[in-house]
């Protein structure tokens, strides 16, 4: 038949994004699959596919939106069918059969939005308390991390050479749920930290008021027992705010400012209006009296990559992003 296309993905290639159109069906020539549907601020999988196997097959059919992704497990080869290359196929089945068609494909996509609502409230019941005591050994041990970076830092100065330096904390710190290299790399990226690769020694330098503010924020939320770390839209949200106003500007001031009207349209959105409330439940912005929305610099941008770092280094914090 000549609509069927060879096709190779590679491992992490997400072949079928939800809610997207296509109607491209594959049948799995080698190789594996994983299908599985967004969830609140995760994803729920549905099936693991493997050679002889195919998937795509309802949009093909009814010409829908997807129901569910699909990522390569590993590396893929497939055929690969579009229904819209052969509609006038299936435009000469008689009327029935494309009745029995549509009623099938219906019946999948409710079966699958059912499964999906019914597991993500097992998962959440079941694994809610083991995702809760990872984030507090996650907190814990970043911060005897952090406790041992100080005393170097007391001892020797801010300066280190950067290999030196990771392989002394890895004697240090021992076996550990998060690595040294893994917890630098973070201070790294949100400037707690700064490394010159353009140096043949490699420097590696700390800046410690940041190093001390972050310390206080674990601290304080390993006292308070807060193991609330933001939601994927809720983190968005934040970061929208910051890209598309000014509050950068105001960073070090401690006075609230107006929440611009680009953000607050975010909470009718479908997609953000959990994230939106999120934030107003968790005071990251502040609704006075007269339901003018605030956010206050300081908070936002501190707390924000703080709350970041952690997310970062907790397994299971699992976002779409990672499969690109």
């Amino acid at each position: 038949m000549k609509s069927i296309e060879k096709v190779s993905f590679k491992k992490g290639s997400m072949i079928i994004r939800e809610d997207l159109e296509s109607r491209k069906l594959y049948i799995i020539k080698s190789g594996k699959v994983q299908v599985f549907k967004s969830h609140i601020d995760g994803h729920v999988p549905l099936a693991i596919l493997g050679p002889g196997e195919l998937f795509g097959e309802i949009s093909f059919f009814d010409a829908k939106k997807r129901s569910a992704s699909v990522v390569a497990l590993t590396d893929i080869e497939a055929d690969c069918i579009d229904g819209n290359d052969i509609s006038s196929e299936i435009e000469k089945l008689p009327n029935w059969i494309i009745h029995i068609f549509k009623a099938i494909t219906d019946r999948f996509r409710e079966v699958d939005d059912k499964l999906t609502y019914l597991e993500g409230i097992y998962n959440k019941s079941t694994n809610q308390k083991v995702y809760n005591d990872t984030i507090e050994k996650v907190l814990t041990e970043i911060t005897r991390q952090i406790k041992i970076i100080k005393i170097l830092i007391e001892n020797e100065g801010t300066s280190f050479d950067y290999d030196n330096y990771i392989e002394r904390i890895n004697e240090t710190t021992g076996k550990s749920i998060i690595t040294p290299k893994a917890l630098t790399k973070q201070l790294i990226n949100f400037d707690i930290a700064s490394r010159n690769y353009h140096q043949i020694r490699n420097p590696f330098e700390f800046h410690t008021q940041k190093l001390d503010d972050f310390e206080r924020f674990l601290s304080s939320k390993i006292e308070k027992g807060d193991i609330y770390i933001p939601s994927n839209k809720a983190i968005s949200i934040l970061l929208r705010l910051i890209r598309d106003t000014q509050v950068l500007r105001f960073s070090n001031k401690d006075t609230p400012v107006k929440v611009p009207p680009v953000i607050l349209s975010l909470k009718d959105h479908p997609d953000m209006k959990e994230g939106y409330q999120e934030l107003l439940d968790r005071s990251f912005l502040i609704e006075d009296k007269q339901g003018v929305t605030f956010v206050t610099p300081k908070t936002l941008t501190s707390e924000l990559s703080f709350h970041r770092i952690v997310k970062a280094l907790t397994p299971g914090s699992f976002t779409l992003d990672n499969l690109e």
